[in-house]
């Protein structure tokens, strides 16, 4: 009541209270959980104070006052009037291009999912013009025309070796533009080495440059252990058993109940004839992983009959 008495004669004292409430929702925004009531009061707070104030100064509209003072703007309020104007629409329309250009890109995605690589393409492709800064847009754009040149070499056609090394060339110049756009983001390096791997079906020296992206990825979150697990079969795909098991071993390191991760593991052993390496490896899943492994149980009574 003592507040409120004060703050009658002293109308002035709710904007020290306002401002305290814009700060505490500030700093919740900040360092807490920015929720939807948290948004819509940063916004109405400040809108409150305007119409306070505005009650203790009410302002009289007299409708039928002929318009006699837009003769007295000066040219600089025209011009600033002009670019305000510009402004504000190049602004609604820029936004509403980013908005185009993540359904393109939604629309891309969905077809690319579907096989339908000629509209993925083309969605896609109006994305990037309409917004040519996303690095989203570009990795999908590679993954489009890496698909694209794995379906028409396995048409196995003379004449469309050309289209196919043309098509992998952009594939690899727009997996580089994704990078290049956002070098931190660890998904980008995940997909830009599946599009590598794509074009390793076709030729398999792009294994190689997968296996770099997935080490800078690995770099970024050293403690996924499907990072090494890729690595290592990638490593296979090279038959490079012996990096292979290096990669593998990293990945149960880092996630001892990883069931698949020990069965690459098992196999690699399998492979470099490592028999009782692989026994224990088999061993290991049933006793702490998982104990009805077919997988793990065959492979194991073939090994212990040998």
């Amino acid at each position: 009541m003592r507040v409120q008495n004060v703050c009658k004669h002293k109308p002035d004292c709710y904007d020290s209270v306002f401002l305290a409430l814009l700060a505490g929702i500030v700093i919740t925004n900040f360092y807490g959980f920015s929720v939807v009531v948290i948004g819509i009061l940063f916004f109405l707070l400040p809108a409150l104070v305007i119409v306070r104030k505005r009650q203790r100064n009410p302002v009289s509209y007299s409708f039928g006052t002929p318009l006699t003072h837009i003769e007295s703007l000066n040219w600089v309020q025209v011009v600033l009037g002009s670019f305000v104007l510009v402004g504000s629409i190049f602004f609604l329309v820029s936004i509403n291009n980013l908005r185009v250009a993540d359904e393109k890109y939604n629309l891309a995605k969905s077809y690319l999912d579907q096989g339908n690589i000629l509209q993925a393409n083309k969605n896609i492709d109006e994305a990037l013009l309409l917004n040519s800064s996303e690095a989203y847009y570009y990795l999908q754009k590679a993954l489009i025309t890496s698909q694209a040149a794995l379906a028409i070499s396995h048409k196995d056609a003379s004449d469309s070796a050309g289209l196919v090394k043309e098509l992998t060339k952009q594939a690899v110049q727009y997996n580089q533009a994704a990078l290049l756009q956002n070098p931190v983001h660890l998904n980008l390096y995940k997909s830009a080495a599946k599009v590598y791997i794509t074009l390793g079906v076709i030729d398999a020296a792009y294994f190689k440059p997968a296996t770099e992206v997935l080490k800078l990825a690995a770099k970024l979150s050293p403690t996924d252990p499907q990072l090494p697990v890729n690595l290592g079969l990638l490593a296979k795909q090279q038959h490079d058993l012996a990096q292979a098991e290096i990669y593998l071993k990293q990945a149960v390191e880092l996630k001892p109940n990883y069931h698949r991760a020990w069965l690459y593991l098992a196999e690699t052993y399998e492979e470099e004839e490592k028999t009782a390496e692989a026994i224990e490896t088999y061993t290991f899943i049933l006793k702490n992983i998982n104990s009805k492994d077919q997988t793990s149980l065959d492979r194991l009574a073939k090994l212990q009959k040998q």
